[in-house]
């Protein structure tokens, strides 16, 4: 369950939601792993496998030697 939902149902205070939600977001958009547009070098994207049900997911990156 969302944490900040939780506060605004307890406390009713839609700042406290607001900076929590603002929050969550900066640290995702910060976080998340994708190269720079200064990045020189050809970055390979992870391959997909398929998975339960025939649902593609995640198989990781190809090594190169």
């Amino acid at each position: 369950m969302n944490f900040s939902l939780i506060c605004l149902a307890l406390y009713d205070n839609q700042i406290i939601f607001i900076l929590l939600q603002t929050l969550a977001l900066t640290g995702a958009s910060i976080f998340l792993r994708f190269p720079p547009f200064w990045e020189k070098e050809d970055v390979t994207a992870p391959r997909t496998e398929p998975g339960l049900l025939g649902l593609p997911h995640a198989a990781g990156y190809i090594v190169e030697d």
